[in-house]
Order: structure tokens, then sequence, then C-alpha cells
């Protein structure tokens, strides 16, 4: 069976991935950082045109790798590997 990737995992992995502070997006998308942390600990949702806002506040790399994290199919048997704004995956061995 697929593993699929929760919006909240995957916008988490791509702030830590790329360094975005939750008060630099609050500040990009306009929404108020502390719904954007309510959002990502799971203590409450977020309205669709909010999270639009959010995910379009990401720099484009870090979108793009939101998108693929969100796709991925069995994410913890892959390895993802950004070159110039592409992503591969590959196998982990072992």
């Amino acid at each position: 069976m697929n593993k699929t990737v929760d919006f909240r995992d995957a916008l988490n992995e791509v702030l830590r991935q790329y360094d975005i502070k939750a008060n630099d997006l609050a500040a990009r998308s306009g929404i108020d950082e502390v719904q954007i942390s309510k959002f990502r600990n799971k203590h409450k949702n977020m309205q669709t045109q909010n999270f639009e806002r959010l995910i379009a506040a990401l720099p484009q790399n870090a979108r793009m790798y939101f998108w693929y994290l969100v796709m991925a199919e069995n994410t913890n048997s892959h390895q993802v590997a950004e070159e110039g704004g592409n992503y591969s995956v590959a196998s982990k061995s072992g």
C-alpha cells in the first residue's frame, strides 16, 4: 500500500528543508502566524483559500518540493534529490 503525505507534514518538511521561518511565511502570505502554527501542529484546520495563499507564498522551488511530497508514492522508500529545480527519486538502499 502506498503512503500519502499529510499536507501539514509536507509543509513542515518544506519549511525545515528550505529553512523558511513561520513569521516570514506569515508576512509573505498575509496569514496570521498563530493560524499557521495551529495548522502546522494539527490543532486547527485551514480554509482552502488561506491554504492556497500559504502555498503560493512559498519560493518556487519550495512550492515544487511541497507538491512533490504530497504526490510522491511511498515517500518512506524513496530519497528525493533536487538538482536545478528538478526532482528525482531514487530508492533508498537497506
